[in-house]
């Protein structure tokens, strides 16, 4: 007998495989504005990326914090996690903002990037599948 697709839940994992092939180019193209000077046709694709990384994260995000709820108060679980992801990114930004004044967008990029791949070494050690 298969299971009912509708009721099995796909891992978290199964979703870090397509944003880590996302990220990829991403961070290679935002590598590639820092140390040049693009053209604007240039910079739009790098953009773009930019954007579809950022909703494939938030997926993962939202995802990751439905599993991690307690039964019966699901939605104030999920609503708290949510706004303080939203909350820390605008600290992020005035942030990144005072950063970028201070080192420039060169120096801010040089962190981002060493920042992504710190992230990406340890997600595999912060999720790990629950076993049944």
């Amino acid at each position: 007998m298969t299971p009912d697709p509708i009721k099995t839940k796909p891992s978290t994992g199964t979703f870090i495989p397509p944003l880590i092939s996302m990220m990829s180019p991403t961070l290679r193209s935002f590598l590639w504005t820092v140390f040049s000077t693009p053209s604007l046709m240039q910079l739009l694709p790098a953009v773009l990326m930019l954007w579809g990384t950022y909703g494939m994260a938030s997926v993962i995000i939202y995802t990751i914090s439905m599993d991690r709820v307690r039964i019966g108060r699901e939605g104030t679980d999920f609503t708290l996690q949510i706004v303080l992801t939203h909350l820390s990114g605008l600290v992020i930004a005035v942030g990144s903002g005072k950063i970028a004044q201070s080192l420039g967008y060169k120096g801010l990029f040089q962190i981002e990037v060493g920042l992504s791949i710190f992230v990406l070494s340890i997600i595999p050690f912060l999720y790990k599948e629950k076993e049944s």
